[in-house]
């Protein structure tokens, strides 16, 4: 199998359970040994998840219906009414922007293109002989983190710092390690230091660990939360994209 169009139409043929035994085997033979028919395969199953989400499988089943009783003509206005030729071009543009989507969206992808390092202010610490702030306003990760070392009692504002390092050194594990800390000391002293920063930089750090299902409640948390520091960052479309993801 070696055309696109035939090949999509027998995995949704397949899908559908409209082939026959033999056609189901041979077809399952070469998915098996074919990563491109089982990537196909995986779109149109996310596709038609997307589509049922969005609650237009039946008018999909009716277009397509549309679109068999008309193939004789040849020509794209077998859709008879304008309603339908509309509908139609929306289903079509939907279907190709979830296969999109699905195709591309990764928890990578979605922490790259979202990861900005927390902006310090004067409000945000106090400078000291050790002080992580020097170095994070330079945009020198590596010395943070090796000032951070040097810390015997690290402070929640410098666990926020190392963990905003690490991250933009591409390291998300010690990341986590520092921000469940700043939220375990701030439990400790029955604090909310830089807690909003440690909630919403706490999931980006599973995102680029490829840990959604960590990251998705912390993110609707964020949203639900109409003072979060961070709420302006979560709206509903970010939600959206991680459950698509997920």
């Amino acid at each position: 199998m070696n055309d696109n169009s035939t090949d999509t139409e027998l995995l949704i043929r397949y899908l559908d359970g409209e082939l026959s035994s033999e056609e189901t085997g041979r077809l399952e033979t070469a998915i098996a040994s074919n990563p491109s028919l089982q990537d196909a395969l995986e779109d149109i199953r996310a596709v038609r998840k997307s589509l049922r989400r969005y609650g237009i499988r039946q008018q999909v089943s009716r277009v397509r219906l549309e679109m068999q009783q008309g193939r004789p003509s040849g020509r794209l206005v077998f859709l008879r009414s304008r309603p339908l030729q509309i509908a139609a071009m929306l289903i079509l543009a939907l279907a190709m922007t979830t296969l999109y989507w699905t195709s591309r969206l990764t928890p990578a992808r979605l922490y790259k293109d979202n990861f900005e390092p927390i902006t310090l202010t004067e409000t945000r610490g106090a400078e000291d002989s050790l002080s992580l702030i020097q170095p994070y306003r330079r945009h020198d990760p590596a010395a943070v983190v090796a000032r951070f070392s040097a810390l015997a009692a690290p402070a929640p504002r410098d666990l926020l710092l190392a963990a905003n390092a690490w991250l933009s050194l591409g390291q998300p594990k010690p990341a986590i390690k520092a921000l469940l800390a700043l939220q375990a000391e701030n439990s400790r002293r029955n604090s909310h230091e830089f807690q909003d920063d440690a909630e919403y930089y706490l999931a980006m750090s599973y995102l680029a660990d490829n840990r959604p299902s960590l990251a998705i409640p912390l993110f609707e948390k964020i949203h639900n939360s109409p003072n979060h520091l961070y709420r302006d960052k979560v709206d509903a479309w970010f939600l959206k994209k991680l459950h698509w993801m997920h």
